[in-house]
């Protein structure tokens, strides 16, 4: 299965990684101060001096496969309304804002990330004014909208590519990327479903066109300052609309050539352009989708002001695959080391466990609850912006139709009841539902204090409540158990430590408490999930505090009576 690859490539990473880069490591690494410096007030965009340049850095995100939300017209297929009518759901959930997959016009040879329209909606969704609308009932509850930014390549039925291929002396012809012959060979063996032969041969103008994906969706040209200009226009037309970020798809892939296939240093220019743009508007994101080793990801966040401000961090998801099937949480330590530890000031990253291209994670759990709930736990407390990946929180497993390729099985319909559909639509969905769905939903598990569901909010309301938990430092603790993971966070107002138990069996452990703040501070841990106090904790006990955890336990503690 390719998640074990995936857990294979990260202990790679890991060992060769860890001696890799004259990078400063510091042992806490502090969250930034408060710098509004960089945002620029446009009063053009509706903007005004109360803009939070930095919302994201706090919220919960939902990713959302729009087509397997929620079918408010009976066709079978997840829509915009239908979103407007869960919002309420997701506001009660805790979710402060959304990354939608692509909702552009597409011929869906890949799922939607063909765009055909980058100023459109696709009529399987809706039209403009129900986005319009869910942008102003999704902000008037509290929740950010994050569109999908593919702007590496698009559909060949892009009215941009229709000129291109029309003529060698169309304006619009090196908007793409064209050769007398194939000019270089990029191909990720990974990723076989793309094929492996990057080059097509049109006849019209008797040239080959570059796509490092499949052959209908064309790469852009970046070399063209015509091209890269109209990808900032595309992109102040949604800020425009109200939109308030994008996750830049395959950012790592804008330049390509014989020296480059990835993180090729041409990128980061334009990257920086982009940011510029964002800063127009004041309060505006990008989230990169970037891949590589840790010393490369890291540049995409520039001086920490200047480029992306957060990255999808590949490397610390596959340190969660091995740390959960290895039952040791020292691969996500070590990846937090080589990433997040070295950010720059203002940087920071997504932390997800499942999306749209990965198995989802419940499913490689063996569908085990508390090992989810334990898993879940890692991910929300962690710093950085939580993506929690819909359906997520209810416990959905793998599908197993296929429409467009094996990544389908993390595309299946939200499971909102245990009805035939799921509750997702009237009719025959686009693609079969999940084999859980009976079991795993919003209704069975609404109502059970112990669901996975319930867990999920508990969680993203403390989350929610204490900052500090998204944005304040982290300072590994050493425990004397290779199963349990002890992080303390703070900021200049709160602290919370988080201990979990990696294992199917319970643990006892011992924290060394003593070199951190925690080691001369005198008061009662307590748990911010169960309410539990642990023993009292004062300058003898800070050495080798024990701390009790049943099988895939987990506390969140803040000390009181201090």
């Amino acid at each position: 299965m390719k998640w074990f690859l995936l857990a294979l490539l990260a202990l790679s990473a890991l060992i060769c990684g860890c001696s890799s880069g004259d990078v400063n490591n510091d042992d806490d690494h502090s969250a930034p101060a408060d710098d509004d410096t960089h945002a620029v007030d446009d009063d053009a965009a509706g903007d005004d001096d109360t803009l939070n340049p930095d919302w994201y850095r706090t919220a919960t995100f939902m990713q959302i496969f729009l087509r397997s939300f929620y079918d408010s017209n009976g066709d079978g297929i997840g829509d915009l309304r239908g979103l407007i009518v869960k919002l309420p759901y997701l506001a009660e959930l805790g979710i402060g804002a959304i990354w939608l997959n692509p909702i552009y016009p597409s011929p869906f040879f890949d799922s939607g990330y063909d765009v055909a329209d980058y100023e459109a909606i696709n009529p399987d969704y809706g039209t403009l004014d129900d986005f319009r609308e869910l942008l102003d009932r999704a902000h008037e509850l509290g929740i950010r909208i994050v569109m999908d930014g593919v702007f590496n390549h698009s559909s060949w039925e892009n009215p941009w590519f229709v000129e291109s291929r029309s003529s060698r002396d169309n304006p619009k012809h090196d908007w793409y990327v064209w050769g007398d012959e194939p000019l270089f060979d990029c191909h990720d063996p990974l990723e076989p479903e793309f094929g492996q032969d990057r080059w097509t041969f049109d006849e019209t103008v008797g040239q080959y066109y570059y796509h490092f994906f499949r052959e209908q969706m064309p790469d852009l040209n970046y070399e063209n300052a015509d091209l890269r200009e109209a990808v900032k226009n595309v992109v102040r037309f949604w800020f425009d609309l109200g939109v308030d970020g994008f996750r830049l798809d395959a950012a790592h892939l804008y330049y390509q050539d014989a020296e480059y296939c990835w993180n090729h240093p041409k990128t980061h220019a334009f990257l920086k352009e982009l940011r510029q743009v964002a800063d127009e508007y004041g309060d505006r994101v990008f989230v990169g989708e970037v891949a590589g080793a840790p010393e490369k990801v890291i540049e995409y966040l520039g001086d920490g002001r200047d480029e992306l401000q957060a990255i999808i961090n590949f490397n610390l998801t596959y340190g969660f695959y091995a740390s959960y099937f290895l039952h040791t949480p020292w691969p996500i330590e070590t990846m937090m080391d080589l990433t997040y530890e070295r950010f720059p000031p203002g940087g920071t990253h997504a932390v997800y466990q499942s999306n749209h291209d990965f198995y989802r994670m419940f499913g490689l759990l063996l569908g085990d609850d508390d090992w989810a709930k334990m898993t879940s736990v890692v991910q929300l407390t962690l710093p950085g912006i939580a993506f929690v990946y819909y359906g997520e929180e209810v416990g959905m497993t793998n599908g197993h139709e296929v429409v467009v390729d094996y990544r389908d099985a993390a595309r299946t319909p939200m499971h909102w009841d245990a009805s035939p559909t799921a509750g997702f639509t009237t009719r025959e969905p686009w693609i079969a539902l999940a084999p859980n769905h009976a079991t795993h939903n919003v209704a069975v598990e609404d109502g059970d204090p112990h669901s996975l569901l319930n867990h999920y909010r508990r969680v993203i309301a403390i989350r929610n409540a204490r900052p500090v938990l998204a944005e304040g430092s982290y300072t590994p603790v050493v425990a004397d158990s290779n199963h349990v993971f002890a992080d303390l966070r703070q900021s200049a107002d709160d602290s919370l430590l988080v201990v979990i138990n990696f294992s199917a069996k319970p643990q006892e452990a011992t924290l060394d408490l003593s070199p951190t703040s925690w080691g001369g501070r005198v008061g009662t841990p307590r748990d911010l999930y169960s309410g539990a106090e642990l023993p009292h904790l004062d300058a003898f006990s800070a050495a080798a505090y024990p701390v009790s955890l049943p099988a895939y336990g987990f506390v969140i503690l803040e000390l009181v009576g201090d």
